[in-house]
C-alpha cells in the first residue's frame, strides 16, 4: 500500500514535471523569438539612426543655400525700392534659381524623411517608443512643407524678375512703345501672373502639410499678393488697361 502511495506520488511528480518542462520549453520559444524580435528592432533602430543622421547632414548643407536665396531676394527688393529696376530683375532671377536648386534638394529630405516613416512603422506595437512614428509622420510633412513653400519661393522671385523687366525696359525708352513692346510686355506679365497664381497654391499646399506654421506661411502670402498688385499697376499704367 505504501508502496502503491509512493508510486502513485511519483507519477504525480513526474506529471508535473513534465508540464513543467513543456511550459519551459514553450517559455524558451517565447523568449527566443522575443530576442529575435528585438534584435530585429535593434538592427532598424540603428539604421533608422543612420538614416537620421545623412537627412540632418542634407539639412545642415542646405542652410546655406536658402541663406543665399533669402540674401539675393533682400537685395533684389532693395534695388527695386531704389528705382533699379534692372539690377533688381537680376536678383530676382538669381534669388528663384537658387531656391529652385533648394526645392531639389528639399525634395531629397523629404524622400528620406518618408523613408524614416516608413522605417519606424514596425515598431509602432512597442508601447515605449510607440510615440516616435508619430513624431516622424510630423517630421514628413514640415519636410513636404518645406518643398512647397521654397517652390513657392521661386515662383515668387521669377514672377517678380519678370515685373521688374517690365518696368527697366519701360523707363528706358526715349520713344512711344511699338507693338512689339506691348507684346513683349504683354508676355512676361503674364508669365509672371501665372507664376504669382502657382506661388500661392504651393503656399496654400504648404500650409495644409503643416498648419503649425501658419503665421511664416501667412506673411509670404502677403508678400506674393503685393507682387499681383504690382502687376494690376503696371497693367494700367505700362499697358494702359
Amino acid at each position: 500500500k505504501d508502496q502503491s502511495f509512493l508510486l502513485l506520488e511519483v507519477q504525480e511528480s513526474l506529471l508535473l514535471n513534465q508540464k513543467a518542462l513543456s511550459s519551459s520549453q514553450a517559455n524558451e520559444s517565447q523568449l527566443n523569438a522575443a530576442l529575435e524580435d528585438l534584435t530585429e528592432i535593434d538592427t532598424g533602430l540603428k539604421a533608422v539612426a543612420a538614416l537620421h543622421g545623412e537627412i540632418l547632414r542634407m539639412k545642415i548643407e542646405i542652410e546655406p543655400l536658402l541663406g543665399e536665396g533669402d540674401l539675393l531676394a533682400t537685395r533684389g527688393v532693395d534695388a527695386f525700392n531704389q528705382g533699379n529696376h534692372r539690377n533688381s530683375a537680376i536678383y530676382f532671377d538669381e534669388a528663384s534659381q537658387t531656391y529652385l536648386t533648394a526645392t531639389n534638394r528639399l525634395s531629397e529630405i523629404a524622400e528620406g524623411n518618408t523613408g524614416l516613416v516608413e522605417a519606424v512603422a514596425p515598431i509602432e506595437g512597442i508601447s515605449t517608443i510607440s510615440h516616435i512614428p508619430a513624431i516622424f509622420a510630423k517630421s514628413q510633412n514640415n519636410a513636404l512643407s518645406d518643398v512647397q513653400l521654397s517652390t513657392a519661393k521661386a515662383l515668387e522671385y521669377k514672377a517678380a524678375s519678370s515685373l521688374a523687366e517690365v518696368l527697366a525696359e519701360w523707363n528706358l525708352l526715349i520713344r512711344p512703345p511699338s507693338d512689339t513692346h506691348y507684346q513683349n510686355w504683354t508676355a512676361k506679365i503674364n508669365a509672371a501672373d501665372s507664376n504669382v497664381t502657382a506661388a500661392l497654391e504651393a503656399l496654400e499646399e504648404a500650409l495644409e502639410l503643416a498648419p503649425d506654421r501658419w503665421q511664416e506661411i501667412k506673411v509670404r502670402e502677403l508678400e506674393t499678393l503685393d507682387w499681383r498688385a504690382l502687376s494690376k499697376q503696371i497693367k494700367k499704367v505700362v499697358l494702359g488697361e
